[in-house]
């Protein structure tokens, strides 16, 4: 069946311009008869200018909840797929709902002649007790001819908002109000592992938990910073199961 939409794919394709990302991806989704709820997003290869990468996501046939990914470098001058790579389950839509993906594009130089791309996964839940939201990064390289994932499912961005009566405000009728938001960043070291180089993280964090004292607001803020080093392990970069979604 992969073998009939691939071939599918391809013909398709070979009628396009491909310097429009939008016709493209629109093009794609028709192809796999993906419903209107499904993610995708392209962005020309900066390696590359005569590829485009496209990223789809949908929705499993028999598991709704799961989201299988693909990631594909398509040839912008006669819409052949040059590299395809299929992740079975990547991302799940649960009682926190998967929302969409982003091609990051930035200069994630791992090594001398190796540049990987980025694919930033959106999560949320918003509901009247509690409020999250989560944004994921994952890191691919194109090697040998192959795409590869080097980076899974590093949360780049936390925001989690819980309230004892529905209220999202200090007022007399609420007991307590707290807010989290974790912001990263992520930048290239000047260090290598296994001849790629490390990955800087930064990571602020800011807390705020709202009381009501005597009729009063009260306001506790606390803000933490702390700072990682990933270094990869000759297949992936290793992330602590703290910071992978």
């Amino acid at each position: 069946m992969l073998k009939i939409i691939v071939s599918a794919l391809l013909l398709s394709l070979s009628q396009l311009g491909y310097a429009d990302c939008t016709s493209l991806t629109d093009n794609v989704s028709k192809v796999l008869a993906y419903p209107n709820n499904e993610f995708f997003d392209c962005k020309i290869d900066p390696v590359d200018t005569n590829k485009t990468i496209v990223a789809l996501a949908h929705s499993q046939e028999n598991n709704d909840s799961l989201y299988n990914l693909d990631v594909l470098l398509v040839d912008i001058n006669n819409g052949k797929i040059v590299q395809h790579l299929f992740q079975e389950g990547a991302f799940e839509s649960d009682a926190v709902a998967f929302s969409g993906i982003t091609i990051d594009t930035a200069r994630y130089k791992l090594a001398p002649e190796l540049r990987a791309f980025g694919i930033r996964a959106n999560f949320e839940s918003n509901s009247r007790m509690y409020a999250l939201y989560t944004k994921t990064i994952s890191l691919y390289v194109s090697q040998d001819q192959k795409l590869k994932q080097v980076l899974a499912n590093l949360i780049m961005y936390d925001y989690a908002n819980s309230f004892s009566n529905g209220d999202d405000e200090c007022s007399p009728t609420i007991i307590y109000d707290t807010k989290s938001e974790t912001k990263r960043t992520l930048a290239i070291a000047k260090t290598t592992s296994h001849g790629y180089a490390d990955l800087l993280l930064q990571e602020k964090t800011t807390n705020n938990e709202s009381t009501m004292v005597k009729n009063k607001c009260v306001v506790a803020t606390t803000k933490t910073t702390k700072k990682y080093t990933l270094h990869f392990n000759g297949d992936v970069y290793v992330v602590p199961d703290a910071l992978r979604y």
